[in-house]
């Protein structure tokens, strides 16, 4: 799925694994792709350079990436900026005590293809999705069945997952831990 939108994205995430795995995906995807691996390392990228999307891992050690999201909406140039929590972390309560923390979305792991090409076309620049507004309407991408019927039906195009693994065995050089 390469597509290739002008947009500007920062993935963060403290595992190795994961960034390189999110990295390789949104190379096909966006023209420009900045990987941080903890929060504070994010928090000091965004004071440098305005993006048009951020996917946020929660749980990271030192400053989670609730705090950091906090943190980055304080900057002038990045307080309509959308931030995606990104976490394995999938129940009920969790969703809506993150979108309540700041977050714009959710984006539950492990990370599908077609599911961050739907949230990068949902938030790309022109789209009309507010950032800081969450409605229903926003929130339907976040990857559980109830929120994608052909997840629940199990008629997803292809093989995404197998697509995943020898895309990311092919890439895994091309973003260093």
């Amino acid at each position: 799925m390469k597509v290739s939108w002008a947009m500007t994205v920062m993935a963060v995430d403290d595992n190795p694994a994961n960034l390189k795995l999110i990295g390789a995906l949104l190379e096909d995807m966006v023209q420009h792709v900045e990987l941080c691996d903890s929060g504070h390392q994010a928090v000091e990228r965004a004071k440098q350079m305005p993006f048009d999307l951020i996917l946020m891992d929660i749980q990271m050690p030192d400053m989670d990436g609730i705090r950091a999201c906090e943190l980055i909406h304080q900057l002038p140039h990045q307080q309509q900026t959308p931030v995606i929590a990104v976490t394995a972390h999938a129940m009920a309560g969790q969703k809506e005590k993150l979108l309540g923390a700041g977050m714009s979305d959710y984006l539950a792991k492990p990370i599908e293809e077609e599911r961050l090409h739907n949230l990068l076309l949902r938030y790309k620049p022109g789209s009309g999705i507010s950032s800081r507004v969450v409605t229903p309407e926003v929130n339907e991408i976040c990857g559980e069945p109830e929120c994608n019927p052909r997840l629940a039906t199990g008629t997803t195009p292809g093989s995404r997952k197998n697509r995943f693994s020898a895309r990311y065995a092919a890439n895994v050089t091309r973003f260093p831990a």
